[in-house]
């Protein structure tokens, strides 16, 4: 009876000092900062239940979970001296390992000490080597210096860039409608210029197209004139074989007398009159 009454005893005395202890839970994605009276005693905390002990221990959450820090304006000066209105986001985490480095030397207020101030500084720095024209086309450019160089100035404070999102830049209402009317003009150039390559072609295409059907006509008439006198010499071939019948068979009827001419009826009805061949 004695060891029950023993055994249930301690029991409560377990529950009455944790109900009297401190205690905290930290969160999935997060880590917990020991306090010692005030002060980083180099202990972080795991996600889980952990008792504390009373008066001395205080603990701070940080989450270590990819965040985003938004730049909803940064006013700057490009190259050529215009104003322009930035927004961008940066995002990041902080280093699991070293959250308690960062509380110690920056605090829970990292993002206005730190990165406000790293964000702001790159962007005028990388926006003043462009001139206003040449931002738009720059984007890509200016997005991954800024990340870059953020990266390489956050780490020291154990924050870890993991992208610069450049979302949009504006300008002044006077300048944006004159950058609006030279794109318009370029576009118009280009447009000009495409027209009259496009008629430089057709123009290529339309004397290419005449050359071709000139030496076509060409080879056909020389194959017409070829055809044509083949044609000639036929005829006078077959002539001169009538002529030579006609002789030998007028020579056979008339004893050898020869006439001094001949008239051939044509089928055209003409009767030329042509010299009498001697007979060979």
């Amino acid at each position: 009876m004695k060891s029950i009454i023993a055994a249930v005893s301690g029991v409560v005395a377990i529950f009455v000092i944790a109900a009297l202890l401190p205690w905290t839970t930290i969160s999935a994605g997060d880590r917990g900062v020991v306090l010692q009276f005030g002060a980083f005693n180099g202990t972080v905390l795991e996600p889980g239940f952990h008792f504390l002990v009373p008066v001395r221990d205080h603990v701070v959450e940080y989450t270590v979970q990819q965040q985003s820090y938004p730049i909803d304006s940064a006013l700057t000066y490009t190259k050529d001296g215009q104003i322009v209105n930035v927004q961008a986001s940066l995002i990041y985490h902080i280093e699991p390992r070293d959250v308690g480095i960062l509380h110690r030397d920056i605090g829970t207020d990292y993002e206005k000490k730190i990165i406000n101030p790293v964000v702001q500084e790159l962007i005028k720095n990388e926006f003043g080597r462009f001139t206003a024209i040449e931002i738009p086309q720059s984007r890509q450019k200016i997005s991954e210096a800024i990340e870059a160089t953020t990266r390489e100035r956050l780490s020291v404070n154990n924050i870890v860039v993991d992208d610069f999102v450049y979302k949009n830049e504006d300008f002044n209402d006077d300048y944006e409608a004159a950058i609006a009317s030279k794109q318009i003009e370029e576009q118009n150039a280009l447009k000009a210029i495409n027209v009259t390559k496009q008629a430089e072609e057709s123009k290529k295409q339309a004397q290419l197209k005449a050359d071709s059907d000139a030496y076509k006509t060409q080879k056909e008439v020389e194959a017409l004139r070829i055809g044509g006198s083949e044609y000639v010499l036929k005829l006078q071939a077959e002539a001169q074989k009538t002529i030579a019948e006609a002789q030998l068979e007028f020579a056979k009827k008339s004893n050898g007398s020869v006439p001094q001419t001949l008239t051939i009826v044509t089928g055209d009805g003409n009767m030329p009159t042509i010299p009498w061949l001697p007979l060979k």
